[in-house]
């Protein structure tokens, strides 16, 4: 697995414990990648000023993407609106029907001129993958670390249909 080279210019953002665990997956990804990351617990309800300071000053600190995972769309709204210059990915998560539907919704109906992008419901390794092509514009040698991902995802999905 690479290691990263460089500051990190992704923070993954939860606001629990319990969240960030089932972020793994794309943290994971992440590592695989050879891309640094941040891990940041912020609160859009308990503490809306340090949520608002956050997204205001995380683009004059280098972060580039902030990939949030959550039970509800409003934290991954509140740092795109508060920090519009940064890529916000927005991870739906549910442990229960209803929950990853409500997750799911609040996220893909972000008003006009607040653009989030939203992966499918408990899809962390998308948003790490989405994060990697985003920054693979600006830098080509991470499209050699996700042709890699790539053929061996191919690979296995051809295994398993074997």
């Amino acid at each position: 697995m690479p290691e990263p080279k460089e500051r990190a210019v992704i923070d993954l953002v939860t606001e629990t414990d319990h969240e960030m665990a089932a972020m793994e997956p794309c943290a994971e990804m992440l590592r695989q990648l050879g891309l640094a990351y941040g891990r940041r617990y912020l609160s859009a309800l308990h503490d809306p000023d340090g949520m608002r300071a956050y997204a205001e000053n995380a683009w004059s600190e280098g972060t580039r993407i902030v990939i949030v995972g959550a039970h509800h769309g409003a934290l991954a709204g509140m740092i795109e609106a508060f920090g519009h210059r940064l890529n916000v990915i927005y991870v739906p998560l549910g442990e229960t029907a209803l929950g990853a539907q409500t997750a799911l919704l609040s996220g893909v109906q972000m008003p006009n001129g607040h653009p989030v992008n939203v992966m499918g419901i408990n899809r962390g390794v998308n948003a790490a993958l989405s994060a990697a092509k985003m920054l693979s514009i600006a830098r080509p040698e991470l499209l050699e670390a996700l042709d890699q991902e790539h053929a061996e995802r191919r690979a296995r999905s051809a295994q398993a249909l074997g």
